[in-house]
């Protein structure tokens, strides 16, 4: 559906080199989605997989209504990632899964979980992508019985083993930054990545806050899904490099040589943030992990750029793994998609991790976060319909 729309000419470099089309159909999906918000009444506070896969509860037709909302979002250029409407797809088949044939609260759960747990490891290559998630967002249920975790892993694997021979691996070493061998002031260097990752990543948390706060000053919730369309299609006009997920648009930046100036990465940069913040808080519907994946490698090149001692290699992946966690709370998580999006041997993954550790105590260990989130409010209730949660 992108090819048909979009073509398959791949993302120009430069200013002002989109297309008006392409305005066209990113106005038309924000129309859209704020059309099926509507109608659906999905106007309250977007699911989040990770909150779902505690709550161990997806409503069948939630997860196909949020489903149809992100595939409409992917394919209509918002910057959004695709492991939001996924992970609620395959938790809510997990959930009907368990109320036709368990009818039992633990199963339910359980399912729920390998729902979710088996698109993960399906498209990341990885059985052990969605336990290292639930480990890391709830572990207290998982420490205290193990076991439950064979479900996920089982439909991991299974989902893996059925989806390689039909699209290989979406996720997996989709950039080349070579294959140096590791250097031990590289881990140094990871520190102070991390640093500048961590300042980064907690300016996107202060721009999705005051874009939030922005957002409900416009109660109609199709005028606000256009509104923020506008603003992703005309930003989106001027520098394509920031529509999307951001995935495929990397490439061209690695790719681009003496195209890809230091005025067109601060440019890309900055715009990025913008388009992310408003799809995510203005109508469309998706996940943040590779939008921030791109913002942080794409900082990376810049470095890169100034500073040509840093290798490419290393400020890539420690920038992107940075600022990502800045926002994403799953350190491990955050190691595992960057080590393995960037083709990382085994020995240079090190580097994200260093510089996820790094980032992850100077914006979550203090505080930080949830200073520049603001007071916590609730926003909507739980799968269950009994207790409040926090937005995402």
């Amino acid at each position: 559906m992108t090819r048909l729309l979009w073509g398959e000419e791949g993302t120009p470099l430069g200013l002002f080199t989109g297309s008006l089309v392409g305005v066209v159909v990113v106005l038309a999906a924000g129309a859209l989605v704020g059309w099926v918000r509507h109608r659906m009444g999905l106007t309250g506070p977007d699911p989040n997989f990770i909150a779902e896969m505690i709550e161990g509860e997806v409503p069948p037709r939630r997860g196909l209504r949020y489903g149809l909302l992100g595939l409409i979002s992917l394919v209509g250029g918002g910057s959004v990632g695709p492991e939001a409407p996924l992970g609620t797809l395959g938790g809510g088949i997990g959930t009907a899964v368990g109320r036709r044939y368990e009818r039992r609260e633990e199963a339910t759960e359980d399912l729920t979980f390998a729902g979710i747990s088996g698109v993960f490891g399906a498209l990341g290559t990885f059985p052990f992508t969605g336990p290292i998630m639930a480990w890391e967002a709830h572990h207290e249920r998982w420490q205290q019985a193990p076991h439950r975790m064979l479900p996920g892993i089982v439909s991991a694997t299974t989902a893996l083993a059925v989806l390689y021979p039909l699209i290989g691996t979406p996720f997996l070493s989709v950039n080349d930054l070579g294959e140096p061998d590791l250097r031990v002031w590289w881990i140094g260097l990871a520190v102070v990545l991390g640093v500048v990752g961590a300042l980064l990543g907690a300016g996107c948390v202060a721009a999705m806050t005051l874009s939030q706060r922005w957002s409900r000053r416009v109660p109609h919730v199709v005028t606000r899904a256009v509104v923020g369309a506008a603003v992703v299609a005309a930003v989106g006009y001027a520098l394509p490099l920031t529509l999307f997920s951001g995935r495929g648009q990397l490439g061209a930046v690695l790719e681009g040589g003496a195209a890809v100036t230091t005025g067109l990465l601060v440019l890309v940069l900055l715009g990025k943030v913008l388009t992310f913040v408003v799809s995510m808080s203005w109508g469309f519907f998706g996940g943040p992990i590779f939008p921030l994946v791109f913002v942080g490698a794409v900082a990376g090149v810049l470095v890169h750029q100034l500073v040509p001692g840093v290798p490419l290699v290393v400020a890539v992946p420690a920038l992107a793994a940075a600022v990502t966690v800045a926002m994403v709370p799953l350190p491990l998580m955050v190691m595992v998609i960057t080590t393995m999006m960037f083709g990382l041997q085994l020995e240079l993954g090190v580097v994200p991790a260093v510089a996820v550790v790094t980032s992850f105590v100077l914006v979550r260990g203090t505080g930080l976060a949830e200073r520049l989130s603001g007071p916590r409010r609730p926003t909507g209730t739980t799968a269950r319909g009994n207790e409040q949660r926090p937005g995402t």
